[in-house]
């Protein structure tokens, strides 16, 4: 389930209008392609040098401008 949150961000930041900063998302795919062959998510924290609260800062930016950006439809438009 983290994998595919992962990629949908990873989605969402190629279609956003807003510059995704370059570090969030090399630390985003590096996370998802860890995630791809090896769900310990211990082995890649000790590992990438990055830590949870960085990756969280990253996944909380990213869902923040995701919404900052999202148009409501409204019934009466």
């Amino acid at each position: 389930m983290l994998l595919v949150c992962c990629n949908a961000l990873l989605d969402f930041h190629k279609c956003m209008a807003e510059i995704v900063p370059r570090k969030y998302n090399q630390q985003l795919s590096r996370f998802a392609d860890h995630l791809t062959f090896d769900l310990d998510l211990a082995s890649y924290f000790r590992s990438s040098g990055i830590a949870r609260q960085q990756l969280l800062q990253i996944f909380f930016w990213s869902l923040g401008a995701i919404q900052y950006h999202a148009i409501i439809i409204d019934e009466a438009v």
